[in-house]
């Protein structure tokens, strides 16, 4: 045992300041060095007497002071765990402690002070010996416990030393472990740090307390939130409305703190939070939607999860989703997201929820989903954000709200971005990202110039930047990823099948002043492709005052010969300009200036699509764009020599050709290689019609040598390579054709299908997958068709015809021929095709007319590929005007497909109809609604007996009318449907009014319903004195108007009907 060499007595009457220092200095030394229990402590019992006199602790000399206090720290460590003094004297003993602590000039806070380092020895000894809980055995521990946090607190707002705060901190945690009941206010004073800002020292140490002494303080930091919500809460001076929701803010602020400080804490209070999210006042609900949301969005290492804890709670949470106030909805989707992310465990729970804030009806909630999802990073996105998101974000592409459309559009657009570049990495790339452009293009159907905008953008800034180094690379693997009604988007976005030069090029000619006489009809023209209302005032604005930079401009972007970097350059200057020169013009001027140019497929794409044997695009351009190939028709010679087993080069040059013959500097070696594959190659054939017409006659003498020679089997290239002869030569070059005709009617399409193909039994055939024998006889009937359009002779072409007729109906002459179900609907496909084809001719249009019912039939084929490939080719013929305009009735047939994409191509093409000249509109849309009413009355589902069949057939006139009805030309479709009870069918058996019954129900049916449209929309139907078309192929006037044939009935069953005057799907925002 240690032997205290000290002996003297500390204090002695007259002793100066200064010896009484030396002496507490020389005690303090020895007593330090000493470890606890290396000293018999009763040697100490009389100076811990003498150093708990007033005449010590209050001594005069600060120095004094300071000495006592670290020699006290001493005696307490050496007789832990008791101390050698009474209650009373341990208070005053640990409130001079405390006061040496806290002395504002020889405290812990004064570092520069000589007593600093006393101060600091102090505090460790306290901490370290942890002494200091013996304030928690006084009777009245709770004051003396409250002022040590209070003072000590007020040292840690200051810049003490690190590990100085860090003894504070310790004590304090010492007390709080140690004490009997824990004062109230040093739980206000813990809670009032989580008000300040985290990066405060008050904040961080409170922090620190909380997470050491979390199972202590639970109750008394739930019993503090609930007095003070009470309080706040129950106050109704309405004076005071402001200070209680500033009140309320801070006090769920502290609770979101507490939960990302020490989560354990708030076990007690969350449940208390669930009352609030019912409460009638909207503030709080806000505040307490917010508060859990944090809580539950915290992540899992913080805390077991909050959800898990307080289901109840939780479920309660959820609710909020659909709370009547929209801050409210934001607030959650906020948190939900956030939650999303954090938690994958919460995913089946949240995600029906969240997904259905894309719909909701708030523009601002349905925007802050799509910002959310476009502020995520791309391991969130790929890893928590679940695909049925993206998928209610593609529909809101298609939304009313710009901002909406925008956001969830960039959104979708920027992860397909992110992914884009990690898909070297990401095995299921495929699954989860690759539908993105396809979705983003599928908005373009609503047929909104404002949606195009927004996907053109999202297209430009996120799927295919222009800007990429490996664009062309880029636009070859995108467009791989799209389906076939996908890329029909794709490709119209791209401008190539507008017919050059376009309106907009005439339109920059007319604002030189070169033909001002052309621009009022130019301009309608441009409001029929844009189907933009604002284009007329903007465009005639425009042209009264041209601006030459964006005439320039136009005139760099429209010609075929700009590159794709100087044309977005150049179109993105434009657009800069007129931000600031022409906001009112943008829009519709903007549009123009992508409508006009090459913005997707380029010239310069051109040479790397050709080394990417991108063989779907670069068929397009050569299609509809063929002189962009023109730069390169030596290279793509030298291709065809050098690749002669990939038939892309050969292909390219007959379109190119096709277009522009003397563009090709053709060898004679070259001719040599064409006219040995002219008999079995299409393109070759096309080649030789365009660039050698004189070898044409021998050729085809050649072919029809080989298909009297050749199998069935082997004649699918030889007679591709025939009909391409009959398209592009002359008359005069193609020898006799009669005996082959009736060879390819008997000997192939009339043959029975071949034993070893039936297993092909699929309801579809994809043009890659054709079995041989279907592709014979897809050529012979082209042949053939090509034929009738060569002789252009009405005589020669009934047995055609007839024979087409049956294929339509049935995809086979007869039963016989055991056709699998794939190849009849391609052969019912190619016969409608070629039907529709042969009516561009007006030979044959009058022989095809009165039977255009069985034509328009084909629009509901059973199998979706054959309506909508038909649906197709209708549409481009008409748009083309190749067709009678009486074929425009056929299209609203569709009013009944079970898919929604063929109703949004009619009614887009019939609003684009609405912006032509009023005669050509006249004549398209409003006078076939008689042919209409025909098609309706032979329809092989309608039976004019059934007043259920009647009235389901108000669909069809629905659909109508909702795409060409308005206030304009309601008067004259009521005239025009009322005259048709004047006519006589004349396609049934015995023409009489008594047989024309269905005409006549058809007609009274659209009556009705024009009526009902007019009331609903507030429209007067004046009376008109234009002369009702009757086309004479199908009708007779009688001069004298039927009775109605309508019974009671169906007058009942038509007012119980809802009145949808406009597919919701098919109408455009």
């Amino acid at each position: 045992m240690h032997r205290l060499r000290f002996n003297q007595h500390l204090h002695a009457n007259g002793m100066s300041a200064s010896e009484l220092r030396n002496r507490l200095q020389t005690l303090h030394e020895e007593l330090k060095e000493i470890g606890q229990g290396d000293l018999d402590t009763s040697q100490l019992d009389p100076y811990c007497q003498e150093l708990i006199k007033p005449s010590f602790i209050r001594h005069k000399d600060k120095g004094v002071q300071a000495l006592v206090a670290c020699n006290l720290a001493d005696i307490l460590r050496l007789y832990a765990p008791n101390a050698p003094f009474s209650q009373a004297e341990i208070k005053i003993l640990f409130r001079f402690l405390l006061a040496q602590l806290v002395s504002p000039s020889a405290g812990l806070i004064n570092t520069e002070h000589p007593l600093y380092k006393d101060a600091v020895y102090v505090l460790d000894s306290l901490s370290t010996v942890k002494s200091v809980v013996l304030i928690c055995d006084l009777p009245s521990a709770g004051d003396l416990i409250t002022e040590y946090f209070q003072k000590l607190w007020a040292l840690i707002t200051g810049k003490l030393a690190k590990n100085v705060e860090l003894a504070v901190i310790d004590v304090l945690v010492q007390l709080i472990d140690e004490c009997i009941t824990i004062p109230q206010p040093v739980v206000e004073l813990l809670m009032s740090a989580y008000s300040q800002d985290p990066h405060t020292s008050t904040y961080m140490a409170s922090t620190s307390i909380c997470q050491a002494t979390q199972d202590r303080l639970q109750k008394h930091v739930a019993r503090y939130f609930s007095e003070s919500f009470l309080e706040t809460l129950e106050s109704n001076d309405d004076e005071d409305e402001d200070d209680n929701v500033t009140a309320l803010e801070q006090l769920h602020q502290q609770i979101v703190n507490v939960a990302e400080a020490a989560p354990s804490l708030l076990t007690s209070v969350v449940p208390n939070l669930e009352s609030e999210l019912h409460s009638d006042r909207v503030h709080v609900r806000l505040l307490a939607t917010r508060a859990l949301g944090t809580l539950f969005a915290l992540p899992s290492n913080v805390s077991e999860g909050f959800a898990a804890l307080h289901s109840h709670v939780w479920k309660a949470w959820l609710g909020r989703a659909i709370d009547k106030h929209v801050p409210i909805r934001i607030c959650w989707t906020e948190f939900a997201v956030k939650t999303l992310t954090q938690h994958s465990e919460l995913v089946s729970a949240i995600t029906p929820i969240l997904a259905a804030r894309a719909v909701d009806p708030d523009e601002h909630v349905r925007a802050k989903l799509a910002e959310l999802i476009y502020n995520l990073d791309y391991d969130t996105i790929w890893h928590h954000i679940p695909l049925r998101i993206f998928q209610e974000l593609a529909q809101r592409g298609k939304d009313r709200r710009a901002t909406v459309r925008n956001r969830a559009l960039d959104a979708l657009g920027r992860s397909f971005s992110l992914a884009y570049a990690e898909s070297g990495t990401v095995s299921s790339f495929a699954d989860k990202f690759a539908w993105i452009p396809g979705a983003v293009l599928n908005c373009n159907l609503t047929g909104s110039c404002d949606v195009t905008r927004s996907v053109i953008h999202t297209w430009e800034t996120y799927i295919v930047p222009p800007n990429d180094p490996f664009y062309a690379q880029r636009l070859h693997t995108v467009t791989s990823l799209l389906d076939e009604n996908e890329r029909s988007v794709f490709f119209y976005l791209t401008n190539l099948r507008l017919s050059r030069p376009t309106a907009l090029d005439v339109y920059v000619e007319c604002c030189e002043g070169k033909d001002p006489s052309r621009l009022s009809a130019c301009i309608q023209a441009i409001a029929a492709i844009l189907n933009d209302p604002d284009v007329p005032s903007v465009l005639h604005s425009f042209a009264n005052e041209p601006d030459e930079f964006l005439l320039n401009s136009m005139r760099v972007c429209f010609d075929p010969s700009t590159t794709l970097s100087e044309s977005t350059h150049t179109r993105h200057e434009a657009i800069s300009y007129m931000q600031e020169k022409l906001p009112e013009m943008i829009n519709v001027l903007s549009e123009c200036l992508w409508t006009g140019s090459f913005p997707i497929l380029n010239v310069s794409c051109i040479q790397p699509l050709l080394e990417l044997q991108s063989t779907q695009l670069l068929m397009f351009i050569a299609q509809h764009a063929p002189y962009l190939l023109k730069d390169y028709s030596d290279i793509l010679t030298q291709r065809a020599l050098d690749e002669p087993v990939s038939s892309l080069a050969l292909d390219l040059l007959a379109s190119l050709a096709a277009f522009d013959p003397t563009s090709l500097n053709v060898s004679e070696s070259f001719v040599a290689y064409l006219t040995k594959q002219a008999t079995t190659s299409y393109a070759a054939a096309k080649l030789v019609s365009c660039i050698s017409p004189d070898l044409v006659a021998q050729e085809v003498t050649h072919i029809k040598e080989l298909l009297e020679h050749e199998s069935n089997d082997a004649s699918a290239d030889v007679l591709e390579a025939l009909a391409a002869f009959l398209e592009y030569s002359s008359v005069e070059h193609i020898p006799s054709l009669d005996t082959l005709v009736e060879h390819l009617l008997h000997r192939i399409v009339l043959a029975p299908w071949p034993n070893h193909e039936q297993e092909l039994d699929t309801e579809w055939i994809d043009d890659n997958s054709m079995p041989l024998p279907l592709r014979t006889r897809l050529s012979s009937l082209r042949v053939l068709t090509q034929w009738c359009c060569v002789q252009k002779n009405a005589d020669l072409v009934p047995p055609v015809l007839k024979l087409l007729w049956i294929l339509l109906g049935t995809g086979e002459v007869h039963h016989d021929q055991h056709i699998p179900l794939g190849v009849r609907a391609r052969l019912r496909l190619y016969a409608a095709q070629c039907i529709l084809k042969l009516a561009t001719y007006d030979a044959y249009a009058s022989l095809i007319l009165p039977r255009m019912g069985r034509l328009s039939y084909a629009l509901q084929d059973e199998c979706f590929q054959v309506r909508m490939h038909l649906l197709h080719d209708l549409l481009l013929y008409l748009m083309r005007d190749e067709l009678p305009s009486e074929f425009h009735a056929a299209m609203f047939l569709v009013a009944f497909d079970p898919e929604n994409e063929p109703r949004v191509q009619v009614a887009s093409y019939s609003r684009r109809l609405h912006v032509l000249p009023p005669v050509v509109r006249h004549e398209r849309l409003e006078r076939v609604i008689v042919r209409f009413l025909h098609l309706l009355a032979h329809h092989p589902d309608l039976n004019a007996e059934s007043p259920q069949t009647l009235c389901s057939f108000s669909r069809y006139l629905e659909f109508y009318l909702a795409c060409v009805a308005c206030e304009t030309n309601i008067g004259v479709l009521a005239r025009f449907t009322a005259c048709v009870r004047t006519y006589i069918d004349l396609s049934v058996s015995e023409p009489s009014v008594e047989n024309s019954r269905s005409l006549y129900a058809m007609a009274e049916l659209a009556q009705f319903l024009i009526q009902r449209m007019a009331d609903h929309h507030g429209w007067t139907i004046y009376p008109v004195e234009e002369e009702a078309p009757c086309p004479k192929d199908i009708l007779r006037s009688t001069g004298t108007i039927a009775r109605s044939v309508l019974d009671g009935e169906v007058w009942e069953l038509l007012q119980q009907q809802p009145r949808r005057h406009r597919d919701k799907k098919t109408k455009v925002a």
